[in-house]
């Protein structure tokens, strides 16, 4: 079963895409909204077939918000795997920035920086970094890999530190109408980095 999720769709009364003023957003307009991804999981798991993400990431230009949509969107992942869901595999979309259907070239998904004018050749991207530490640091295998998450719930609490993470960011809870979200708060005073886990498609 394959899972591609990006964010939340939120929209205007005149069905526009809209979002907190305060939420952290790509640059394709929606924002990084991590606890989508363990709904996502959670919802897919009652076909009772193993599951991938197929497909995530983030555009990006300016290379100020992969790290932490790496970090919190493979938390969850993680969090999921800790929680017995069948989560085998993970794809990251892309490898390089690519020619996207509806904008172009101009929208930075990749994990390396490259121009079809050539000026810039498949230069691996700082907020990129982010993966080859989870490659470094987590396991092969799917138990070695759902013993580490659960080992981590244990210290880290049962959502593996992502609203300590998020509430470091900046974020916080509002109510709405479907009950409570984060968005991202004006002030941050203090900066943190997240763990996660992934595998390159």
């Amino acid at each position: 079963w394959g899972i591609n999720y990006y964010s939340r769709t939120v929209l205007s009364w005149w069905l526009q895409p809209a979002c907190m003023p305060t939420e952290v957003m790509t640059d394709m307009y929606y924002p990084i909204y991590p606890e989508g991804m363990y709904r996502a999981i959670k919802r897919s798991a009652r076909y009772g077939i193993p599951m991938y993400i197929t497909e995530t990431g983030i555009a990006d230009s300016r290379d100020d918000r992969r790290t932490l949509f790496i970090d919190a969107y493979f938390k969850e992942v993680l969090r999921a795997l800790a929680d017995g869901y069948d989560v085998r595999g993970f794809y990251y979309w892309t490898l390089t920035d690519n020619f996207e259907w509806a904008t172009g070239f101009t929208m930075k998904f990749g994990l390396y920086a490259w121009e079809p004018d050539g000026s810039v050749d498949r230069k691996l991207k700082e907020g990129a970094r982010a993966l080859v530490r989870l490659y470094r640091t987590l396991p092969d295998g799917l138990a070695a890999l759902r013993a580490v998450a659960r080992k981590a719930q244990g210290t880290l609490g049962p959502d593996l530190g992502v609203e300590e993470e998020l509430s470091r960011e900046g974020y916080i809870y509002v109510s709405g109408q479907d009950g409570k979200q984060r968005i991202r708060g004006e002030k941050v005073e203090e900066k943190g980095v997240a763990i996660g886990v992934a595998a390159l498609g």
